[in-house]
């Protein structure tokens, strides 16, 4: 179960699987090579996590993307890393602490560079899943990673339209040295700007993307 769990969850977080998408039961099970029990299991599992819907007799549906379930989830999302740059910030980092960060952004601008976004995305969401990580609040770090599990979809349906990748890696900077100062107001003032633009930027990318 476990491995038809992660597959198809993989594909749709990847948009192998976009939204709206519609697969069998029975071509799915012959694709990844499961018998029906683990498969079943698998798609309930991924039913009660929002990423499906189950149809009888029409297999699965990938769930399509809310605005205003994605908006939802970024104020949440933005609230629980806010609490994490507070928490590091009053903990004290030294230099090897921060290095992750460092070499996260240093991989965002390495892809830009290069012009990879895909690329790019996953060195901006280990730049953000490791400053989660590095509040030490595992509770915090669960409920976040579930929510950038939801917003991975938008991003990588959007990512090849933003404009301003460059700015989003400067405004990551800008909150790093915040951080480093021990500056933790300014760095949550930073970092509340830098989710206001992208939030914005990314729903407006999909509301065009829906009209179109």
């Amino acid at each position: 179960m476990h491995q038809a769990y992660q597959e198809i969850r993989r594909r749709i977080l990847d948009n192998e699987y976009p939204p709206a998408h519609q697969v069998l039961e029975q071509d799915l099970t012959a694709d990844l090579g499961m018998s029906r029990t683990p498969m079943r299991e698998a798609l309930v599992r991924l039913q009660n996590e929002h990423f499906i819907q189950l149809i009888p007799r029409h297999g699965m549906r990938v769930v399509p993307l809310s605005l205003e379930d994605l908006k939802d989830t970024y104020e949440v999302l933005t609230a629980l890393e806010l609490t994490a740059i507070e928490r590091l910030v009053r903990a004290s980092p030294d230099r090897r602490t921060l290095a992750p960060l460092e070499r996260a952004l240093d991989d965002m601008d390495a892809a830009l560079r290069q012009r990879d976004r895909d690329a790019w995305v996953k060195a901006d969401e280990r730049f953000h899943r490791t400053l989660i990580d590095l509040s030490g609040n595992r509770r915090l770090a669960a409920v976040a990673y579930t929510l950038w599990d939801h917003g991975h979809r938008a991003r990588m349906t959007t990512v090849r339209l933003r404009p301003t990748l460059g700015s989003s890696n400067k405004e990551h900077r800008d909150v790093v040295e915040a951080i480093k100062r021990g500056d933790w107001r300014g760095a949550r003032a930073l970092h509340t700007k830098h989710r206001a633009r992208t939030s914005r930027e990314i729903i407006e990318l999909l509301e065009q993307c829906r009209l179109g």
